[in-house]
């Protein structure tokens, strides 16, 4: 009987190497989303700090033109931590976009692994029949070669 062959070895190649590019893309999205991370701690820190600058201390004095420049600073540090909070909020929305795709394209090989096994067993059996027959022949013309 002839060797087994999966008809959609392609098909499973071409689905592998998906899941891994998915895999890689999510690999991607992460680093981006602990940068994005570390970008929003950053800017939580200086617009504490900034917060803290721009409040007078019981005994400083200030003019009204360092009052205005102080909370200018602290307005733009907070439009930074803003900034900051909806750039980590779209990387969460793109690794789970990539956690989806790795999902699905995992699942997709994943059926193809099974049809696969599926169709391999199936071939083990019909050979493993085809056997078993020709080796019933055999018997049954040894017997009626020794019967006469």
């Amino acid at each position: 009987m002839k060797r087994f062959t999966f008809t959609l070895e392609s098909l499973y190649g071409l689905r592998k190497q998906l899941e891994r590019q998915a895999l890689d893309d999510l690999a991607q999205e992460l680093g981006v989303h602990a940068r994005e991370s570390r970008a929003l701690a950053e800017a939580g820190g200086f617009a504490t700090a900034a917060r803290a600058a721009a409040n007078l201390g019981p005994r400083e004095q200030a003019t009204a033109q360092d009052l205005v420049r102080r909370e200018a600073f602290r307005e733009r540090r907070e439009r930074e931590l803003g900034a900051a909070q909806a750039a980590l909020a779209r990387q969460d929305e793109q690794v789970e976009a990539r956690r989806l795709a790795l999902e699905l394209a995992a699942h997709e090989r994943e059926m193809l692994t099974r049809l696969r096994k599926r169709r391999h067993e199936e071939y083990r059996l019909r050979s493993a029949r085809v056997e078993e027959a020709a080796l019933g022949d055999i018997r049954r013309r040894s017997r009626a070669g020794g019967a006469t």
